[in-house]
């Protein structure tokens, strides 16, 4: 992967409540990659993001979260801050 792609991906990461981003990533991928490699897993939920799920629905924290019934996509508006498989109670934290 060119460093330019790699540093697209990691750049569209926030740290929401975690120190730093990349314990952001490691954190939700860990969560979430679901047998994706890393470089797999960022560029999906860049992706995702860039398509804009069906519906999105703001959050009583201000994020608002994307789904479409298969993903989900949560964002504080500039960054993404979790992305994963619906239908796991956790998905909607």
């Amino acid at each position: 992967m060119p460093y330019s792609r790699a540093k697209e991906l990691v750049g569209a990461w926030g740290k929401g409540t975690h120190d730093t981003v990349a314990d952001s990533i490691r954190y939700h991928f860990g969560k979430h990659g679901d047998g994706r490699s890393l470089p797999k897993y960022l560029n999906d939920a860049l992706n995702f993001r860039k398509k804009r799920g069906v519906k999105g629905k703001w959050r009583e924290d201000g994020k608002k979260k994307w789904g479409n019934g298969d993903e989900f996509l949560i964002d504080d508006g500039k960054d993404i801050l979790t992305f994963g498989p619906s239908g796991r109670p956790d998905s909607f934290m």
